[in-house]
């Protein structure tokens, strides 16, 4: 694999006008060409943060991340080497809860001399206006992905919760293991689990009702103003009593037709959740799911992307791992 210099993220934002398929691209006047909304990581940023910020400041548009496409990797004229990850996104709807969050960031638009035109276009017309032909790849990636049907995606995220204080530590606290709080790592951490869930929209969040998953998720809830749904089945206690009844409750928690949603566990219960999601993943992602214990680390994201299907409630069509302050994943 050839080394990267700089890391950048970009999407292929899409929507469907009069059933078919557009797409958002932009006009570099600098180099008389069309493209994606693209642009490179700044200071540790990470790629999704980079994403949706670089989308904003030269596609004039709020997104929320789909399915991963994939990276390109070139040679700039620098002579260094560029490696950019991209999603398929469409535009935040306004009323969606993490339009609420994402008010308090401030992104300063591209100048004219940067991205002078913005346009959507259709597959076709796309293909004819992009100039790279690395950019044609992605497109004809889309295009694949929409006739195969796992285009239109509906996110389900799981959060193992983020840095606590040790078990051996809280021991002899009153009601040790539900009220164990986080680190001040922890806290730290669970700001950027706050900007994951709002990246991908999520509308719904259930959590573990003991202090370091409710703590982990809530600074997403309240900036968003969505209820933070407590389950007493997400315990470890409950999981350790009834495993068979906690994977049936999370498998209709997590896997039933509904909205972007999340949920917050332990460590201890992510084996069977992890066994869920083999079930249902397709042939070719089931690769791509943890395969050992501790399955995530504290604060890691599992996504998984899902689509309805006819005789299936919903197969997982691709998964994501999201791991902590890295802007390379």
């Amino acid at each position: 694999m050839r080394r990267v210099d700089v890391y950048g993220a970009g999407a292929l934002v899409w929507r469907r006008k009069n059933k078919k398929i557009e797409v958002l691209s932009v006009h570099r006047p600098h180099w008389r060409d069309w493209s994606f909304p693209k642009g490179k990581c700044k200071g540790g940023e990470n790629l999704r943060n980079c994403c949706l910020r670089e989308v904003w400041e030269e596609g004039r548009v709020q997104i929320v991340l789909g399915v991963p496409l994939g990276w390109q990797r070139y040679r700039m004229n620098s002579g260094r080497w560029k490696a950019v990850h991209y999603w398929a996104a469409q535009v935040l709807s306004a009323d969606s809860p993490a339009a609420q969050l994402r008010r308090r960031q401030k992104f300063s638009l591209a100048p004219k001399s940067e991205i002078d035109k913005i346009r959507w276009a259709s597959l076709a017309q796309a293909e004819r206006m992009l100039s790279a032909e690395r950019d044609k790849k992605m497109l004809k990636q889309l295009q694949k992905l929409a006739a195969a049907g796992d285009l239109d995606t509906e996110p389900v995220v799981v959060v193992r919760h983020v840095k606590a204080v040790k078990r051996e530590k809280w021991a002899d606290k009153k009601g040790a293991e539900k009220s164990r709080p986080l680190t001040a790592a922890g806290k730290a951490q669970r700001m950027e689990v706050a900007q994951v869930l709002s990246a991908y929209g999520v509308r719904q969040v259930f959590t573990s009702p003991w202090k370091r998953c409710y703590d982990t998720v809530h600074p997403y809830t309240e900036a968003s103003g969505i209820a933070l749904q407590e389950r007493r089945s997400l315990t470890e206690k409950s999981f350790r009593n009834a495993p068979e009844k906690f994977g049936k409750d999370i498998e209709r928690l997590l896997l039933a037709v509904g909205m972007p949603r999340a949920v917050c566990v332990h460590r201890p219960t992510l084996g069977e959740i992890i066994r869920i999601f083999r079930k249902y993943a397709v042939v070719q992602v089931a690769a791509k799911i943890p395969a050992k214990d501790p399955w995530l680390h504290p604060g890691e994201i599992l996504i998984a992307h899902t689509v309805a299907k006819k005789k299936a409630a919903l197969a997982i069509v691709q998964i994501e791992v999201v791991h902590n302050s890295q802007s390379a994943e």
